[in-house]
C-alpha cells in the first residue's frame, strides 16, 4: 500500500522530514529494542523513499497508557507545528496502548497535514481507508491489553498461594533464594521469605512499647539510637514513625501473608493508576512466620485503632485539598531552601514552614530547625519585591495591565458558569419558533397563542434575571478595576494568598529563595531571614537581577527603633532617657534597652542587629530534643 503513494516533502528543498516513535514498557525489557525498533522503521523507509531525509528519533522506557510521555508530548508539539512531513512507528502500541490515545494522535496528525505510518498495522494515512486500518489495529492492541492484564493477575495469584510473590520485605525476615524455598527447611515448599529469629524480641519490644503509650516516632528514635538498621526498602536508610506502624501493622507478624492489600485502577484519562485500599485482599496461613502472638498482635492493633480514630484528619471529598495535585501549592511552599543543608523546607502545619531534615523523623540531620510563618514570609517578601519593581520604567503599568487581562478572564467565566437558565432559555426560545409556525399553519390557534404567551413570559423572565445579575456583576467589576488602580500591591497580596498560576511564576522568576537561621545578641532565640533574587529579562534581552534579605519577623521595640534613639542621643547628647523617649514616642526602658544592644554590637564589633548562623549555636531555645520514649 505505502510504497503506490509517493512522498511529497513540505519544504522547497526537497529533504523529508520524519519522526520516528519508538517505545518500550518496562525496566525488564531491553533498552536496545528501541533502538532495534528505529533501525526496522529506517530499513523500511529506505525501500519505499530513495530521497534526501531528516530523521528526529523520539522514544522512552515508560508506559503505553500514559498520556503525557516526555517524547509523546513532543511529538505532538512537533505535529502541530505543521513543519514535518511524516510520523512512522513499528506498530500503534509503540505510540499509545490506549485507543482512546490512538484515534486522537492519528487525527491530529491528519489534520496538521502529517502524514502517519504504522508497518505492522498496515496504517497509511495518505491511503483513502486509513480510518478502517485504524479501526482494526485499535482493536487489536486493545484487545492484548485486557488479555494481558488477565494473565498477569492470574499468574500473580497463584504464584502467592504457592509461596511467591514476596514484593516488601519485612524486618525481621528475608527472602529465600529459590533453591532455599524448593528446601522445605524454612517452611512449606516454595515459601520464598523466612524469619530472622534474632529480630523477636526487638519487635516484641516494639510492640510493648506502642502499648505502653510511646509514640511510633519515639520508637523509631529507640531503634536508631540501638543502631537497629530498618528493613532495605526504606530508601533514607532511617526508622520513622510511618514505617514503625506499617511493620506493627502488618499480620505477617503472626503468620498471616496478605497478597493485594491495595487494588490500582486505571485511568484512562491519563494512563496512571487510582489506588484504593482492598477489602478482602488474597491471605494465606504461615505459622512458621510469626514474630507475635495472636493476643498481642490484637491488643497491638486495638491500641493504634484508637490511637489513629483520636488523630483522624478530614479525608476525601471533604477534605479542602481533594482534588489538587501535591505540585501545585500557594506560595511560599514548594519554593524556599533550607541556607544550611539546601534541602526544601515543607508545610508541616497550615501557616508555618520548616527544614524535611530538621524534624525527629529525619533524625534531626540539619540542625536548621528555624520556623517560618508563610503569611508574615509572603506579606515581607512581596512588599519588599514590589518596591523594588517600581523603580523599573513601566513595570507598575505592565503588572496592573496584566491585573485588568487576567481579571477581566476570570470574570468572563464566572459569567459563563453562572449564567442563569441557560439550557432552559435556549428551550423556550424554539419552543417559541415552533409554535410561531403552527399558528401561522392554522392550528388550534386558542391553544397554541394560550402556549405561546406562557412560553415568552418563562422567555422575560429568565431575560430579567440575568440582566439584574449582569448588572450586579458590573458594579463589582468597576469596583475590583479601580481598586487594581488605586492599591496594586494590596492586590498583588491578595492574589498571592490564592493563585496556584502566581506561585508558578514566582519560582519561575525566583532562581534563589534560601532561608537563614540568624541570632539576636541578647536572646537564644532563633529567627528566619530569607535571601530572595529575582532575574528579570528586559525589553533589550538582557537580565536584571534584583537581590533581597529581609528578617521574616517583626524585630523587638529596641531594636526597631534602634537608629532612631541613636539619632536623638546624637543630637541631643544631654538629654536623659525619659526626654529622648519623649522625643520618639517611646516607653523609657525601651530607649534603654536600644542603647545597651548597642552597646553590645559594638562590643561585638558588628554593624547588624541579628547575626546570621552557620553553625549549630550552644544555646538556642525551643531547639531541645523532647524524647518521647516509654522504656
Amino acid at each position: 500500500m505505502t510504497q503506490k503513494l509517493a512522498f511529497k516533502p513540505k519544504r522547497a528543498n526537497g529533504v523529508l522530514r520524519v519522526l520516528i516513535i519508538g517505545r518500550i514498557s518496562t525496566e525488564h525489557q531491553n533498552i536496545e529494542n528501541i533502538d532495534a525498533s528505529y533501525r526496522y522503521v529506517e530499513d523500511y523507509l529506505r525501500q519505499v523513499y530513495d530521497g534526501v531525509t531528516e530523521i528526529r528519533h523520539l522514544g522512552e522506557r515508560a508506559s503505553g497508557m500514559l498520556a503525557d510521555r516526555d517524547t509523546i508530548c513532543e511529538a505532538c508539539d512537533l505535529i502541530e507545528t505543521g513543519e514535518w512531513d511524516l510520523v512512522i512507528a513499528e506498530d500503534l502500541s509503540r505510540i499509545f496502548r490506549n485507543p482512546r490515545h490512538q484515534y486522537n494522535f492519528v487525527q491530529d496528525a491528519v489534520d496538521a497535514q502529517t502524514r502517519l505510518i504504522c508497518i505492522a498495522d498496515n496504517l497509511d494515512t495518505a491511503d483513502d481507508n486509513w480510518e478502517l486500518m485504524l479501526g482494526a489495529a485499535t482493536l487489536r492492541h486493545g484487545l492484548m491489553v485486557s488479555d494481558t492484564r488477565r494473565r498477569v493477575r492470574r499468574t500473580a495469584t497463584h504464584s502467592f498461594h504457592n509461596g511467591g510473590m514476596v514484593q516488601k520485605v519485612r524486618f525481621g525476615y528475608r527472602k529465600l533464594s529459590k533453591q532455599e524455598a524448593d528446601s522445605g527447611h524454612f517452611g512449606p515448599k516454595g515459601l520464598t521469605v523466612t524469619k530472622i529469629s534474632e529480630c523477636t524480641p526487638i519487635i516484641r519490644e516494639m510492640a510493648r512499647r506502642v502499648i505502653s503509650g510511646a509514640t511510633y516516632v519515639a520508637v523509631a528514635e529507640w531503634l536508631g539510637q540501638e543502631g537497629i538498621k530498618p528493613p532495605q526498602y526504606v530508601v533514607t536508610g532511617r526508622w520513622s514513625g510511618r514505617v514503625v506502624k506499617d511493620l506493627l501493622a502488618d499480620p505477617i507478624l503472626v503468620g498471616v501473608r496478605t497478597f493485594r492489600e491495595t487494588i490500582c485502577e486505571p485511568v484512562y484519562r491519563t494512563g496512571r493508576h487510582r489506588r484504593r485500599k482492598n477489602d478482602s485482599p488474597e491471605t494465606a496461613q504461615v505459622p512458621e512466620l510469626a514474630h507475635l502472638e495472636h493476643d498481642q498482635h490484637r491488643q497491638l492493633i486495638e491500641v493504634m485503632n484508637r490511637r489513629e480514630a483520636s488523630h483522624r484528619r478530614t479525608s476525601g471529598r471533604a477534605h479542602p485539598l481533594h482534588g489538587r495535585s501535591r505540585k501545585r501549592s500557594l506560595w511560599p511552599a514548594q519554593h524556599a531552601r533550607c541556607a544550611v543543608c539546601g534541602d526544601m523546607l515543607y508545610r508541616y502545619d497550615r501557616k508555618v514552614l520548616k527544614c524535611r531534615n530538621a524534624s525527629r523523623s529525619a533524625g534531626h540531620t540539619c540542625w536548621n530547625r528555624v520556623q517560618v510563618n508563610s503569611e508574615i514570609a509572603t506579606h515581607i517578601l512581596l512588599t519588599g519585591l514590589f518596591q523594588q519593581l517600581c523603580d523599573q520604567d513601566g513595570f507598575l503599568e505592565a503588572l496592573q495591565s496584566a491585573a485588568h487581562t487576567e481579571f477581566a478572564r476570570s470574570r468572563e467565566l464566572k459569567h459563563r458558569r453562572e449564567l442563569p437558565d441557560t439550557d432552559r432559555l435556549e428551550d423556550l426560545h424554539r419552543q417559541s419558533a415552533n409554535l410561531t409556525e403552527a399558528i401561522v399553519a392554522g392550528g388550534q390557534i386558542a391553544q397554541l397563542v394560550d402556549r405561546l404567551t406562557q412560553v415568552t413570559a418563562g422567555i422575560q423572565e429568565i431575560q430579567s434575571r440575568s440582566e439584574t445579575q449582569q448588572q450586579s456583576t458590573r458594579g463589582v467589576s468597576n469596583a475590583i478595576a479601580a481598586r487594581i488602580d488605586a492599591e496594586p500591591l494590596q492586590v498583588l497580596l491578595d492574589t498571592a494568598s490564592a493563585s496556584f498560576e502566581l506561585a508558578d511564576l514566582i519560582r519561575a522568576v525566583c532562581p534563589v529563595f534560601d532561608i537563614v537561621p540568624v541570632q539576636a545578641l541578647d536572646t537564644p532565640q532563633i529567627r528566619p531571614m530569607a535571601r530572595l533574587r529575582c532575574e528579570l529579562i528586559s525589553n533589550t534581552g538582557t537580565v536584571d537581577q534584583i537581590d533581597l534579605e529581609k528578617w521574616l519577623f517583626e524585630p523587638p521595640l529596641h531594636i526597631r527603633h534602634l537608629d532612631e534613639c541613636l539619632r536623638l542621643k546624637a543630637e541631643h547628647p544631654r538629654d536623659s532617657l525619659k526626654t529622648i523617649a519623649s522625643r520618639a514616642g517611646l516607653n523609657h526602658m525601651t530607649v534603654k534597652r536600644a542603647f545597651d544592644y548597642a552597646r553590645r554590637m559594638d562590643q561585638a564589633g558588628v554593624t547588624t542587629p541579628f547575626q546570621i548562623l552557620t553553625s549549630k549555636p550552644a544555646n538556642a531555645s525551643r531547639w531541645k530534643n523532647r524524647v518521647d520514649c516509654t522504656a
